[in-house]
């Protein structure tokens, strides 16, 4: 940890760096993806109208 970062400030630059390489970038795409479908099977086969997450 360098002296001029500390706290929160530390580690939110650790995460940029991170997610700025190469593995991070190829890791955090497999995140994106819609749930949504999820939610509107749910409704159309159970019938629920509401969740509570």
């Amino acid at each position: 940890m360098t002296a001029t970062l500390t706290g929160k400030k530390y580690l939110k630059e650790k995460a940029k760096k991170a997610l700025q390489s190469e593995e991070g970038r190829r890791i955090y795409g497999c995140r994106k993806t819609d749930v949504e479908p999820i939610f509107g099977h749910m409704k159309n086969c159970f019938g629920i109208r509401r969740t509570h997450l």
